[in-house]
């Protein structure tokens, strides 16, 4: 895994490694300390699946449905995951 940049930021994963996710750059995100533990605090290491239910019967307006769908293409995935990272260093 990649040393942390500064103290500002932090590597997030996207699948938790509790859940078999790895260190591999597809699965690390860099984002801001503050939203990490947010995220963390909020939805701790549970699946997006759970995530979802949690924001729709907690978080969100009772006329709003909020739907997880699993990517077709995990290759897609990745890349997209490449593209924000590059958009967040410029």
């Amino acid at each position: 895994m990649r040393k942390q940049r500064n103290r500002d930021h932090s590597f997030h994963h996207r699948c938790p490694k509790s859940r078999n996710g790895s260190n591999d750059s597809y699965n690390l995100i860099d984002v801001p300390v503050t939203k990490h533990r947010a995220w963390h605090t909020l939805f701790e290491n549970n699946t997006a699946i759970f995530i979802c239910r949690l924001i729709n019967d907690v978080w969100l307006d009772t006329s709003y449905k909020f739907v997880c769908v699993p990517k077709e293409d995990h290759a897609e995935a990745t890349v997209y995951a490449r593209t924000l990272r590059k958009k967040r260093r410029k």
